[in-house]
């Protein structure tokens, strides 16, 4: 099973400034064959892409004829997939790559300004509610065990039929989610963690437009 983090981040993008702009802007870019973007605008909202970056690794290995090891050199390419609309940025990157491409957005887009949103269970649990949602495990913290022994709680809820009541009841302690949003065919499994975490359980690639207009109105608003 592929796991991929997801990060979310604001943008402020000057008045009159479009996502077609963007797309504009991006495609204006000069690529080598260190750095590039591959564009796909869908619409004056939306844009999907990625952004890829090469770095030169050494790597050892063993020569058998000369009896010693050898040192090459080889090219890594990073694949940094995005998302992005008119108010918000969706990045499926660990932290690093993330941060490497918003650096490299910040320094082609002079017309924008991106910050990370602040997300946290309490407010997902409030936008879960409406959707096509089977809760399968939560974390709590600060369970009170005994009276002068407070620890934190796992349960899975997957067959509980009134899992949302459980939600509800402890939404302030919930340290961990685990749910997955059901399409037709297929669903999503997605973590959110209550630092803001949130990780993906399946491959950028394997994402459908619904999913994405899940994952855009359950982070972006």
């Amino acid at each position: 099973m592929t796991i991929t983090s997801l990060n979310i981040y604001k943008t402020n993008n000057r008045q009159g400034y479009e996502v077609s702009n963007l797309y504009d802007d991006l495609n204006a870019f000069i690529d080598n064959d260190q750095s590039y973007f591959k564009l796909n605008l869908s619409s004056n909202e939306e844009l999907f892409g990625e952004y890829v970056y090469v770095q030169n690794i050494k790597q050892s290995f063993y020569d058998i004829k000369e009896r010693n090891f050898q040192i090459q050199v080889i090219p890594k390419a990073s694949i940094v997939p995005f998302y992005i609309t008119k108010n918000g940025i969706m990045v499926w990157a660990n932290k690093n790559n993330s941060n490497k491409f918003l650096f490299v957005l910040n320094s082609i887009i002079d017309k924008s300004s991106f910050q990370t949103i602040d997300i946290n269970t309490e407010q997902v649990i409030e936008k879960i509610a409406r959707y096509k949602i089977k809760i399968s495990k939560i974390c709590i913290d600060d369970i009170i065990l005994k009276e002068d022994i407070i620890g934190s709680f796992s349960t899975d809820l997957h067959d509980y039929g009134e899992s949302f009541n459980i939600l509800n009841t402890y939404k302030k302690q919930i340290a961990k989610l685990n749910f997955q949003y059901y399409t037709k065919e297929t669903f999503l499994t997605l973590s959110v963690m209550k630092n803001g975490n949130i990780i993906l359980y399946k491959d950028y690639k394997d994402i459908d437009g619904e999913q994405i207009q899940f994952l855009r109105e359950l982070f972006l608003g």
